[in-house]
């Protein structure tokens, strides 16, 4: 059975993280998961989002920041965006780190990026997750 691991607002819709995926609901419609046609995509339909990888890996927090959608495994980062918005035809999902975090804390965006705790073994650690400097789609972690 699959769980809802996180809930989030991205793009005026209803973001659910479950395991390795996100389903976005049909734009302004937040809770409709279901296509509106059969013939067609509209760029309002709902939208079932992946990484692919060479393992599974599931998403246990998702923070929108900066026009985009950060959602956060315990050993992957990834982003989700469109460009110019988020549709069927347009989302792309890319890993942009692959540093460890827990579920227990939830992540925080701040002003220049997100924050979210990591453990390694008896210790802590808080890294930052930030934008890079000139690079419009590209994210880099700190301690």
């Amino acid at each position: 059975m699959r769980k809802v691991q996180d809930i989030a607002f991205f793009a005026d819709r209803l973001v659910i993280s479950c395991d390795e995926s996100l389903s976005l609901s049909e734009q302004g419609a937040y809770f409709n998961f279901f296509r509106s046609t059969v013939r067609a995509v509209p760029d309002s339909d709902p939208i079932d989002v992946s990484i692919s990888g060479d393992r599974t890996t599931v998403y246990h927090s998702l923070v929108p920041f900066g026009g985009k959608l950060v959602a956060i495994a315990e050993q992957v980062q990834a982003q989700f965006a469109g460009s110019p918005n988020v549709t069927p035809a347009s989302v792309e999902a890319s890993q942009v780190s692959g540093f460890s975090s827990t579920p227990a804390a939830s992540p925080v965006a701040y002003k220049d990026g997100i924050l979210y705790a990591s453990v390694d073994g008896s210790f802590t650690t808080l890294r930052s997750l930030y934008p890079k400097v000139n690079v419009e789609s590209n994210f880099d972690s700190d301690n």
